[in-house]
């Protein structure tokens, strides 16, 4: 209920609270009992997404190191065929832990569940013009950069 929630909100302009559709991976940090420090706990022990450690780095020193500014800039990406999709403005292109499960390296690929989250914004959509809430001629296309 909450993705279908956030969906409604982005689509009405309104502030996306799910961190899979606030495109900013890097606000949510998890330390392991070692100190390792990581972007998003579902990339624990997961190297490539490894930024520093608090046992031997102050935490404002590692969010100002290139190794965190450089893995927060490649899990913002998004796919090619996010780049052109209508719905992009909303999604964000998704978890960055998704894009990135089945990829080599940082190179963003569509996002798991994308299909589903088409169908689901696409009923909203539909809702919300049968409802007079939107008029048909809105278009929800526009670019990442504009909602960050």
């Amino acid at each position: 209920m909450r993705i279908i929630d956030n969906f409604l909100q982005g689509l009405l302009g309104g502030r996306m609270e799910l961190c899979t559709f606030a495109g900013n991976c890097s606000h949510h940090l998890l330390v392991e009992v070692n100190g390792d420090i990581f972007i998003c706990g579902r990339n624990a022990n997961k190297q490539k997404f490894h930024v520093g450690n608090v046992v031997q780095t102050k935490i404002s020193d590692v969010i100002a190191s290139d190794a965190f500014q450089e893995t927060s800039r490649q899990m913002q990406r998004v796919s090619e065929d996010c780049e052109k999709c209508k719905w992009l403005n909303v999604c964000k292109g998704g978890c960055s832990y998704y894009k990135l499960m089945f990829s080599d390296g940082l190179e963003p690929k569509t996002e798991y569940f994308c299909e589903g989250y088409k169908i689901i914004l696409a009923e909203i959509e539909n809702w919300l013009h049968a409802e007079g809430v939107i008029s048909r001629g809105t278009s929800f296309k526009s670019s990442k950069k504009d909602n960050e």
